[in-house]
């Protein structure tokens, strides 16, 4: 999968957790000409990041987050976030999948809010005492991808910042896509990659222009080679999936 990265993002720098689970549910790419990023820790559902601006030299703590599905094997999260939170003094910025809400409005339909859904989550934000960061977009980052009745949406994506950050970078404003439209889900197969047409259906993706911020460019790319790579793996290896 990282030569795949390389071939997709060359000169773009790589992390992962796979050395702390097996189907690595944390990635972080990046600009490698403009920050330099190394790993601090690395657990199942933390990946805890140094990076440093090239340019203008500041340090910033990056932790990216991915929590689990239950209420009780999240509970290791929150504890070892308020554990990382005892060591910071630097600006640090908290993003990620959550998977939890912070009050009843953050889900839309679905099984009834208890307690139990929010304390531990709000518990941790209020001991770490960072800051939600500003918004725009869909306020619900989740949806089941069903309709009517049957639809639930949730807000468990977000970002926070410690005081420090806040204070050089609180401006910064997230911005969260129009979950109105049911999207499907991709599924990259590594056999793929061995495929000796693959890196040609890559870089003939690749070398489209689109006139957007770099960030935003790989991501209109990486979209425009998803069915590029479902006809591919219907023609070339009989519906696999």
């Amino acid at each position: 999968m990282k030569a795949t990265i390389r071939g997709i993002a060359p000169g773009w720098g790589i992390l992962n957790n796979y050395n702390a689970t097996s189907n690595g549910r944390i990635w972080v790419i990046w600009d490698e000409n403009w920050y330099e990023i190394k790993v601090l820790s690395s657990t199942t559902q933390v990946l805890h990041c140094l990076i440093k601006d090239r340019i203008k030299g500041q340090q910033q703590v990056l932790i990216v987050v991915y929590g689990f599905n239950t209420i009780e094997r999240r509970k290791s999260l929150w504890q070892e976030l308020n554990t990382l939170a005892q060591g910071i003094s630097q600006p640090w910025l908290i993003t990620g999948d959550f998977n939890a809400i912070l009050s009843p409005q953050d889900r839309l339909a679905g099984a009834s809010i208890s307690l139990n859904d929010v304390k531990d989550f709000a518990a941790c934000i209020q001991s770490m005492r960072v800051t939600e960061l500003q918004w725009q977009g869909d306020y619900y980052s989740w949806t089941n991808k069903q309709h009517g009745e049957d639809k639930i949406s949730s807000k468990i994506d977000r970002l926070f910042g410690n005081y420090e950050w806040m204070e050089q970078w609180g401006y910064v404003i997230t911005e969260y896509e129009n979950l109105k439209c049911s999207r499907v889900n991709f599924k990259f197969l590594n056999i793929w990659a061995e495929h000796p047409s693959f890196m040609g259906l890559v870089e003939n993706i690749w070398k489209k222009e689109y006139r957007t911020g770099q960030m935003l460019r790989v991501w209109c790319k990486l979209k425009a080679l998803q069915p590029i790579l479902r006809q591919h793996n219907n023609k070339e290896f009989k519906f696999i999936s």
